[in-house]
């Protein structure tokens, strides 16, 4: 959107070469590629990655990552390094929203891993971001709510997030 005098313009949709019928969220632009998750027809399961680099003034079709990063499972919230070798975001194992990693090699992605505990201290973990000099990954967790802060998980009110941050490095 371009700015317009001293504010922003307003929000245009990217069109049918990103978004589709189905839902798209927690988008990142790195280096001119647009990453972000779809539930669209065609993907590997439930939430996948998907990317489309910028082409003039919009972007070409989005397409998957190619798997392993994809699975049956779903996958959401990426983000990269600032040099963009390492991939971080979510995938739901069982009930969980685990931080995964994985590193991009001259073949493509390697198996995502998750990441240590101190990464992944609650039930749901969610939209992961490095600090600028990639030493620190910041992200939300229901971490504290587990511990029932303030009673507002007994008292029906659903799952607080808090951000946290851990060194990376």
């Amino acid at each position: 959107m371009p700015r317009e005098g001293a504010g922003w313009g307003a929000p245009q949709p990217l069109g049918e070469e990103v978004n589709s019928e189905a839902e798209e969220l927690g988008p990142e632009l790195h280096d001119g590629v647009l990453y972000f998750g779809s539930n669209r027809r065609g993907g590997a399961g439930g939430l996948d990655l998907y990317q489309s680099t910028r082409q003039g003034e919009g972007f070409e079709r989005a397409r998957p990552l190619p798997a392993p990063v994809n699975s049956p499972a779903s996958e959401g919230d990426p983000t990269l390094s600032p040099d963009g070798r390492t991939l971080v975001f979510w995938r739901q194992v069982g009930t969980r929203l685990v931080l995964h990693r994985a590193e991009r090699t001259p073949q493509g992605w390697t198996e995502p891993q998750p990441l240590p505990d101190r990464f992944n201290p609650g039930s749901q973990q969610i939209t992961p971001a490095f600090s600028d000099d990639g030493r620190w990954l910041a992200f939300a967790t229901d971490a504290a709510s587990l511990q029932d802060r303030s009673g507002a998980r007994a008292a029906g009110q659903g799952t607080l997030f808090d951000v946290y941050q851990a060194a990376w490095r």
